[in-house]
């Protein structure tokens, strides 16, 4: 973080990765609560010498920079403050001879959590949300505790089971597979004992694993490992929106029993769902046998059954069928940072026999090739690219599935009227920089589908083309739409929609709604809907075009037309990093010394 770069994170808010005391008297204690937070959770700056008042914030330097820095990162190292040492790196910074110190908390390795801070002789542990540090309970704690563990909670065995608690049923459904896949691994010369035991989910003289009862258990097993039930379905006749319904549905299936029986139901289940069952092949007109998006859909439900935190008793994964979006949401954070997922090829896993069962039947290829697959049948089916969150704080991975199409025949207008030839995936590049602002290469290599050199070289060609402009935040290069690509697009006529027909939506519904411009009646006037725009950016900071669109009743295009006008004319300023800020309204410079303004 440069100069540069701090004095636009003051003219924002503090959020889940940024942290400021005034720090006039030595460093704050509850500054130590903030470095657990960031530590347990994506790490963070902290950063003394910024005093907030009335709602904004002011330079007041720190008075002894050099004594500051050294206790503080001395306490850090200390094993009578933290449980472990912690990893900082402090920058100093000086505006108009007064000092500012900046700390990165990194984030602490799986192994090292929870990172515990003594606070007035107790050892406690905080965790980052939104802008604050929060006190785990004991139930967040133990999370930390279980996945810090080297033995993994598959292959614990379960005190009390036997082999007669498991389903014969699903262990012949299973074995019946594997044969027709591969014989040899279903061992068809055993007996259902023996065969458990070959592949590891019986130990002894009959200890059955966590992995047996969760892939083949009765329901009387599961309602003692899992009391809330695997997978909780809730089929939602609405849009999605910025508050899902937590407890609003029209129709509802929890699935109670083992691993075999809620996939083989699910798979069903979401077939059913799934807006197009199949694609026609267009060379031989034959039909498909799957759509990318059943492929899509599948390949998420595979990751949610195997990478579930199961030792949780008080979360249930989740699948939320909106009419737009489909949300997967599981306990049990990701051990993977995003990049790496989208690097695939094999990473540390929660469930590792789950994993390997689950790849010999066919439904894995190989651990951590999953999202590298959904995102790239994702981009098939010409969908607008997957939102994915890995929370290690909350303990808590989500993946949402956008049944969207990404594109418009208005955006094909567009790209003809650019110049210069547009491939594929540099159109989905722009066309996402057009609606949700900045991006960095991970969003990129989501929108694409493309590894990261590929994804990269893409990225720089478009900004040698002069189509995106590139910056930095946090001292990661990110991208957004060129501004006079903007003024080309408010200047590219909308198809006609007919009166009659509206728009198809993705499950073949018809919706009404026409695009701007195609009114019946006496619509607002231009300078009305910026002026409600801005207001609602100024009542409500921090929201994303989509969510403005929501909040002023304006079709997302209007809205991130209107967007780029603002940015332009210094009106508003988008803040945070590319997945997670927002725009705000333009807030005067942090104040320096007798009045003057910095940057």
């Amino acid at each position: 973080m440069d100069r540069e770069e701090l004095l636009e994170r003051l003219r924002g808010v503090e959020w889940d990765d940024f942290e400021v005391k005034a720090a006039q008297v030595g460093v704050p204690e509850d500054s130590y609560k903030t470095v657990s937070a960031f530590s347990n959770s994506s790490g963070g700056w902290i950063v003394f010498g910024i005093a907030e008042r009335k709602g904004s914030f002011e330079i007041v330097g720190v008075p002894d920079p050099d004594n500051m820095q050294g206790s503080f990162l001395g306490s850090c190292r200390s094993s009578e403050k933290f449980s472990r040492p912690i990893e900082a790196r402090a920058k100093l910074y000086d505006f108009d001879g007064r000092s500012v110190l900046a700390f990165y908390i990194s984030p602490a390795p799986r192994f090292d959590k929870p990172v515990r801070v003594k606070v007035e002789k107790r050892w406690e542990t905080f965790i980052r949300s939104a802008g604050g540090d929060h006190r785990c309970t004991t139930v967040e704690e133990a999370r930390f505790l279980r996945d810090a563990s080297r033995e993994t909670f598959d292959s614990v065995v379960f005190e009390g089971a036997t082999p007669d608690d498991l389903d014969s049923a699903s262990l012949d459904w299973f074995r019946a597979h594997l044969a027709r896949r591969n014989p040899e691994l279903a061992h068809q010369e055993l007996d259902p004992a023996g065969f458990l035991a070959e592949i590891g989910l019986i130990r002894g003289k009959g200890d059955v694993t966590n992995a047996a009862a969760l892939m083949f258990g009765k329901e009387r097993l599961l309602g003692r490992l899992k009391p809330g039930g695997v997978v909780d379905l809730r089929v939602i006749h609405s849009d999605l929106t910025v508050e899902a319904p937590e407890q609003r549905w029209d129709d509802r299936e929890l699935c109670e029993s083992n691993l075999v029986v809620t996939l083989r139901s699910l798979f069903e289940r979401l077939r059913r769902l799934v807006p197009a069952p199949f694609d026609v092949d267009p060379k031989t007109g034959e039909r498909q046998a799957d759509s990318p998006d059943y492929i899509a859909i599948r390949e998420a439900l595979v990751n949610l059954l195997v990478h579930q935190d199961y030792s949780d008793l008080h979360r249930t994964a989740r699948i939320l069928w909106f009419r737009d979006a489909t949300v997967i949401e599981n306990p049990g954070d990701s051990f993977a940072e995003i990049q790496a997922m989208l690097d695939g090829g094999s990473s540390q896993v929660r469930n590792p026999i789950l994993v390997r069962l689950f790849r010999q039947a066919g439904y894995a290829e190989q651990a951590g090739t999953g999202i590298p697959r959904i995102v790239r049948t994702w981009r098939g089916a010409h969908r607008a690219p997957p939102a994915i969150l890995n929370d290690p704080g909350a303990k808590l991975y989500r993946l949402t599935l956008d049944w969207k199409p990404l594109k418009s025949q208005r955006d094909e207008a567009w790209y003809r009227r650019l110049g210069v030839e547009i491939t594929e995936d540099a159109g989905r590049l722009l066309t996402y920089g057009r609606e949700q602002g900045a991006f960095d290469v991970t969003r990129a290599r989501l929108v694409t589908g493309l590894p990261g050199r590929a994804t990269l070289t893409l990225v720089s060609h478009l900004v040698t083309q002069q189509l995106l402009a590139a910056d930095e935040i946090e001292g990661e290069p990110v991208y957004s739409l060129a501004p006079h690509l903007a003024d080309l697009w408010a200047s590219t006529p909308a198809p006609p929609v007919h009166p009659d027909r509206g728009s198809e939506g993705v499950t073949g519904r018809v919706t009404g709604g026409v695009d701007e411009g195609v009114t019946g009646g006496a619509a607002p006037g231009r300078a009305d809907r910026v002026a409600r725009l801005e207001a609602v950016i100024r009542a409500r900071p921090g929201l994303r075009a989509p969510q403005l669109a929501e909040a002023t009743g304006l079709p997302e295009t209007t809205v991130v037309r209107f967007l780029s006008r603002l940015r332009r004319e210094g009106g508003i300023v988008f803040r945070g990093a590319p997945r997670t800020g927002g725009y705000f309204p333009k807030a005067p410079a942090a104040k320096g010394p007798r009045g003057r303004r910095n940057g």
